[in-house]
Formats: structure tokens, sequence, C-alpha cells
């Protein structure tokens, strides 16, 4: 408990120290922001017609105005919701095959869906793998967004991640969260929820990043 207050406390907490205090990186998640943090890899943005010069190392573009923004219609657009996989996102880059990419970060934004809603790009949601990073991906994405062009982000051993490294007290805290999910309606995030039914585990994606 005195760990779970001082990172409580902790502005400086990151989700590596949270989950040490509290076996969950979302114990620091609670404030939010007007627009949200965005990447190209191997793509070109713009705003209000200016192309975006790759930022130095150690800066991260933050955008206020997303009305102002265009991507390529090409790029595949990735949200990510923790800050520790955006900027060590080149850890993660091979999981992505697709060379053009547009990385967002949801984490402490105004969701960025109605920028979404705007582009005519395929949307992949890499979220939590738990029930509170699907309710996430229905509810902010899924919902707004043509199902054709709308997925969510399963690794291929995403069971054997779960049976290893996930945690009980994720699924136990927020098991309630899949009640209201339609399952035929979502035949995207079948496998997954299969996954979280049998293994009774939810795994948070930071984790990947240990193994790449």
């Amino acid at each position: 408990m005195e760990n779970y207050i001082a990172e409580f406390e902790n502005d400086a907490s990151d989700g590596v120290s949270s989950l040490g205090a509290s076996k969950s990186t979302k114990t620091f998640r609670g404030k939010s922001l007007q627009g949200f943090f965005i990447k190209a890899i191997n793509s070109e943005m713009r705003i209000s017609g200016k192309i975006v010069l790759p930022e130095p190392q150690g800066i991260e573009l933050f955008v206020h105005q997303p009305e102002h923004l265009q991507i390529s219609k090409t790029a595949l657009v990735v949200g990510i919701e923790n800050p520790e996989c955006f900027l060590k996102f080149e850890k993660l880059a091979q999981l992505f095959p697709q060379q053009e990419l547009v990385i967002v970060l949801r984490y402490m934004s105004n969701s960025p869906n109605r920028w979404l809603q705007t582009l005519s790009n395929n949307y992949l949601h890499f979220g939590d793998f738990d029930p509170a990073g699907l309710s996430i991906y229905i509810h902010e994405y899924r919902r707004h967004l043509p199902a054709h062009r709308c997925d969510f982000f399963i690794p291929p051993n995403i069971e054997q991640l779960i049976s290893r490294y996930g945690l009980s007290d994720l699924y136990d805290q927020q098991v309630h969260l899949l009640e209201n999910i339609n399952r035929q309606q979502y035949p995207e995030i079948e496998k997954l929820l299969v996954i979280l039914d049998t293994q009774k585990k939810g795994l948070e994606q930071e984790r990947l990043l240990t193994f790449m």
C-alpha cells in the first residue's frame, strides 16, 4: 500500500514503475490533453499543407489541432494506448510488416477517433490484451469507424504470452467490461476473447517490449 500511494503521488511515474508498485500500468493514468502525439515511419505528414520534418531524437510531435493534419492515404494508422510502446516503437516495428505507418498515442489525450473518421486510411488498434483494452477499442474506435478498415492487433503468440506473463488481477478487475460485447458483431477480437475466457488473465502491451 505504501508503494502504491507513493507511486500515485509521483508525477514522474511511468508504466514500468507503476507495474512494480501495483501490478498494473494503469495506476498512473488519469489526465487528459487536447490533441495527441503522433509520428510517421517511412511516410509523410503535413500540417496545413506544409511537410512536417522528422523531429530530433528526444522530441515527439504533439498535434493540438488535428483538423490541420494530413497524412499519406496509403499509410496504416496504428493507435497505441501506452506511452512506453509509443516512445520505443522502433523495438516493436517488426510486428507491423506494412512499411508506411503513422503512429498515434491515445494515452493522456482525447481519443483521436474524430480525426480518424475524416480519413480513408486503415486503422489498427494496438491496445492492452485485457478486457479494458478491448472495451476501449470497441467503444472509442470500432463503433465509429467502418468495419472494413478497423482492426485490433493480436500478436501470433499472444496465447503463450498471456499464459506465461498475464495477470489474473487484470482479468478479475475488468471482466465485467466483457458483458456487453456482442462477439458476433466483432469477429476480429474473437480469438483474444476465447483466450481471456480460458486463461482468465490479462496482459498489458508494455510486456511486448521485453521480448523484442
